[in-house]
């Protein structure tokens, strides 16, 4: 108590109050009752932030040399860069908590960790809710990737599609992402004016024209929309 000392244990607690004054009374009153109402610890500012990072949307947070990490509410995914450039890809539950988790690759016994033997490969296009999407390379035909969905929460395939000519990793998000695929039309001077030449000279040396298609590929939905749009592309692979 503020200035008074404690008084020893032979001491007679009523006559001590009977001395003292009333306002002297009121003080020490308020000394003894005033901890049990005291307002309940709020949540730290580090539980707050914390709910805060964790419910942050899929995002490349940190990349160290050859490890990369994605994270959403739900995941945390660590890749692992091969010398080939093929990606080793470390899938386990996320943790809230108001610091990041390291960004190492160190696997755990709970943890689903992705590789193809060499010479295939994989890469990490998206990260979204329980769907990672990959980029499968093949040996067979190494420039013609295929994309597998991912479904992390059962950890098996949900879907694939194959045949991707092009895709834009800027045009990927959460949300989705864009690619192009063969449509197997026949390349003529309408849809595809600037290799009309090649496609019409069996002989030519130079490429293969082909006509592809736009589509995108929705997260929300799991579904492949596509475009109107066409690219007339010379392939040299």
């Amino acid at each position: 108590m503020r200035g008074i000392q404690a008084a020893p244990s032979h001491f007679n607690g009523n006559i001590m109050l009977k001395l003292l004054s009333p306002a002297a009374i009121l003080l020490v009153l308020v000394e003894i009752v005033s901890p049990a109402f005291a307002e309940a610890p709020k949540p730290s500012v580090a539980k707050r932030v914390g709910t805060a990072v964790a419910k942050k949307a899929a995002s490349i947070f940190s990349k160290n040399g050859r490890v990369s990490c994605h994270s959403n509410s739900d995941y945390l995914v660590v890749t692992e860069t091969r010398d080939d450039g093929f990606e080793r890809i470390l899938v386990r539950k996320a943790v809230l908590s108001a610091k990041k988790p390291l960004c190492v690759f160190q696997t755990g016994p709970e943890d689903w960790v992705l590789d193809e033997p060499a010479p295939a490969g994989l890469n990490v296009v998206a990260l979204s809710g329980h769907s990672l999407a990959l980029k499968i390379f093949d040996p067979n035909d190494i420039h013609l990737p295929r994309v597998q969905i991912l479904d992390l929460k059962e950890r098996k395939v949900a879907q694939e599609i194959p045949g991707i000519f092009e895709m834009d990793m800027s045009d990927v998000s959460p949300s989705g992402f864009v690619f192009w695929r063969d449509t197997g039309l026949p390349v003529t001077r309408d849809n595809c004016p600037e290799y009309a030449d090649q496609a019409e000279d069996e002989d030519s040396a130079i490429g293969v024209p082909r006509v592809l298609r736009k589509s995108t590929f929705s997260f929300a939905s799991q579904k492949i929309t596509e475009a109107t749009e066409t690219w007339c592309l010379l392939d040299v692979d």
